[in-house]
Formats: structure tokens, C-alpha cells, sequence
């Protein structure tokens, strides 16, 4: 943290896909938000992700006559962590948070983050603590156990996806913005000093989420392919389930002698098919895990392309 608070600038990443209901109300509550935080200077980074409706049209006119306020347009959907990932990278603050435009990330908690990262904290967490109301069903219980368990540094239920960081940690996303692992591991894996603000997340307030079960699923497949371990649990599983189908095999086989038994051959069956299907399913991420690093090393497709930067002509 610098030594100088009036020197001090936040920085706030904000992606935005088919967000034009909520954009002035977004820009209203930051104008606010901008002004309790003072002598903090801030700077709000909108990254256009594709919309289908005009969310560009008014964030690129927003950006024209806010000196404060930078809208990057993508060239097509690339996601909300690769969003992230370009607002990072193009950030000048001391610290950024970066967070959800559809109100359920509220504004207002960011003065309390800012106090955490004056206390010496590089990283805070904003964790909804409500069952419920903020979207937290059976889908985001699985992904944070599966989260915590490939990345190095755990996280608590209800965070990752609002979050300020030190610039130490966004000098390391920053080199790092063009790889295709998931944002918030990133985060988490530089391991260091972290604490958790808590708070209740509200209903979305205007528009429709763009987070759909396709979206969720490949994220998950993301997160399992960015570590080992993922890969290494599942080839140790699928060998457990392989010996148990041999010995149900073995075991109908020794029984047809004497008289026909139909469950070994069904154990047999189904742990075979199991086997089969996490054999799979590790062949799968392994390639996907290969194939980030062979892209990664041989600086393949880029994770986003930015299309236009739009900024104050005062600025």
C-alpha cells in the first residue's frame, strides 16, 4: 500500500453483458460511491461482454463525459473472468475491486473493503452470508467445494465473485490476462494475507442474468482442468471402479458354474461403465489442461481481443 493516502487510487472493473437497464442507475450509485471515498481517487472500468441490446452504445457514451470512467468493448462474448482479466489489465489503482453490475455485488461495501486493505490486507473477499436470495443452490455449494479443492489457498462459502486486491496481485494477473484459467484461483493461489467481509446479497434488480447452465458447467470443467490433483483423483477413482468391475466379472464368471447369479453381472456392468466414464472424463480434462498450456507457451488464441477503448477526450 502506498504511503501517501491523497495519492491513492481504487480502481473498479465492472463487466457488463445486456446490463443497459442497470447502467445509469450503476453509474449514479459510483458517482456516490466515488465521493464517500475521498481523499481515494477512483477510476471505473466497464468491459462491454457482447451484448445483445445497446449496453455499448451507453457506456461508450458515459465514458465520452466522465473523465473518471473507461469502457472497453470486447469483440465478441468472451465471459465475465475474461472481462475481469482486460479491466485489470488496463487499471492504473493501488487496489481494484471487481464485481458484478446487476446490483447483488452492492456498492456500498466497498468503502468497508477499502478499510480491510488499509489494515494491511492484500486480499478481501465480499461473501454473501444468505441462503437463497443471492442464487447459492445446490450448483454453487458443488463448484465451491470443488474450487477449494484444487486451489491451494481455500476460500470461504459465498465469495469469489467480488473481491478487492492489492496491485502487488494485479501485477500478477496482469501477466498472466491472456490465460484461460479461472480468474478467481488466480486470485486465491498467490497466497496472500486475506480476510472476508460479509453481507446479504439482494435480488437482481433490472435485466436478466447472462450466468446460464451452460456458462456454469464450463466454468466448472475449467476449474477441475486447472489443477492436478482434479486429474489425478479422477485416474485413481476410475482404477478403483476398473478392479471392483474385474471382480464382479470374476466373481459372476466363477458363479456360472454353479447357477446363474444376475447381480454380480450387473456389479460388474455398472462399475465398468463408471470406471469408463471418469476415464473418460479425466482424458478430457487432461487434454483441456495440455492443450491451456500448449496455447499459454506457443502464445495461442488470445482469451479476449479488445476492440475499442473509449475515454474522456478531457481526460
Amino acid at each position: 500500500m502506498a504511503s501517501t493516502e491523497e495519492a491513492l487510487t481504487l480502481s473498479v472493473v465492472v463487466p457488463l453483458f445486456n446490463e443497459a437497464e442497470n447502467l445509469p442507475k450503476l453509474v449514479e450509485a459510483f458517482g456516490r460511491l466515488r465521493d464517500s471515498i475521498q481523499p481515494f481517487d477512483m477510476e471505473l472500468i466497464f468491459v462491454e461482454d457482447g451484448s445483445a441490446d445497446n449496453t455499448f452504445e451507453l457506456a461508450a457514451q458515459v465514458a465520452r463525459q466522465t473523465p473518471w470512467i473507461t469502457t472497453l468493448k470486447f469483440a465478441r462474448n468472451y465471459g465475465s473472468h475474461a472481462a475481469v482479466a482486460a479491466g485489470l489489465s488496463e487499471c492504473r489503482g493501488h487496489c481494484a475491486v471487481f464485481m458484478a453490475a446487476d446490483f447483488q455485488d452492492p456498492p456500498e461495501l466497498i468503502p468497508k473493503m477499502l478499510e480491510a486493505w488499509k489494515e494491511g490486507f492484500k486480499l478481501v473477499w465480499a461473501a454473501h452470508s444468505n441462503e437463497g436470495s443471492g442464487g447459492s443452490g445446490a450448483f454453487s455449494d458443488l463448484y465451491h467445494k470443488m474450487f477449494n479443492y484444487v486451489v491451494a489457498v481455500p476460500v470461504v462459502k459465498g465469495g469469489v465473485d467480488f473481491a478487492l486486491i492489492d496491485r502487488d496481485i494485479i501485477d500478477i494477473i496482469k501477466s498472466k490476462a491472456q490465460l484461460t484459467e479461472p480468474l478467481f484461483a488466480q486470485v486465491t493461489d498467490t497466497g496472500y494475507a486475506s480476510t472476508v467481509i460479509r453481507y446479504q446479497k439482494p435480488k437482481r434488480q433490472a435485466g436478466k442474468s447472462g450466468w446460464t447452465m451452460r456458462k456454469k458447467i464450463v466454468m466448472a470443467f475449467l476449474t477441475l482442468s486447472y489443477s492436478l490433483k482434479a486429474l489425478r483423483w479422477l485416474f485413481c477413482a476410475a482404477m478403483v471402479l476398473t478392479a471392483a468391475s474385474g471382480a464382479a466379472a470374476i466373481t459372476t464368471a466363477i458363479m456360472m458354474f454353479h447357477h446363474w447369479e444376475l447381480l454380480p453381472a450387473i456389479l460388474s456392468i455398472v462399475f465398468l461403465t463408471g470406471a469408463m466414464i471418469l476415464a473418460i472424463l479425466a482424458i478430457f480434462l487432461y487434454c483441456e489442461f495440455a492443450g491451456r498450456s500448449f496455447a499459454a507457451a506457443h502464445k495461442g488464441h488470445p482469451r479476449f481481443c479488445i476492440e475499442q477503448t473509449v475515454r474522456c477526450l478531457t481526460n
